[in-house]
């Protein structure tokens, strides 16, 4: 799975949370991708709370570990103050799209068998 997939795994779990998410791609000097929640953004280009660099953190191991979708939540268990209301919500999200990554995984593994089915019968 490359990484696109597993952040847009992230945003469809993260939209049923109910909070306002969007996650989208912006151009800087270089494109990264960005994460925002209500009114204030999550940058990878300069993040300025402890919890903004923190995500930024977890976001560039997306970006270069395609698959580990977990990763996110459980960076964000190590935060204090800032991320406790976030918190209530990171066991679900983590269940939730750890399964909508396995599913994705699953149906790519079918499609590919599928296919080879389809080969070895011609």
């Amino acid at each position: 799975m490359d990484s696109e997939r597993v952040m847009t795994a992230v945003f469809e779990v993260l939209k049923e949370t109910g909070y306002v998410w969007r996650l989208m791609t912006q151009t800087h000097k270089r494109k990264k991708n960005v994460l925002q929640l209500h009114h204030w953004s999550l940058r990878l280009a300069a993040p300025s709370t402890p919890l903004q660099r923190h995500l930024c953190m977890a976001m560039k191991v997306y970006q270069v570990k395609a698959g580990t979708g977990i990763r996110l939540v459980l960076d964000l268990r190590l935060m204090e103050g800032e991320a406790a209301l976030f918190l209530e919500y990171a066991h679900v999200i983590g269940d939730r799209c750890q399964r909508r990554i396995e599913r994705e995984i699953a149906r790519d593994k079918e499609m590919e068998r599928a296919e080879t089915e389809q080969e070895i019968a011609l």
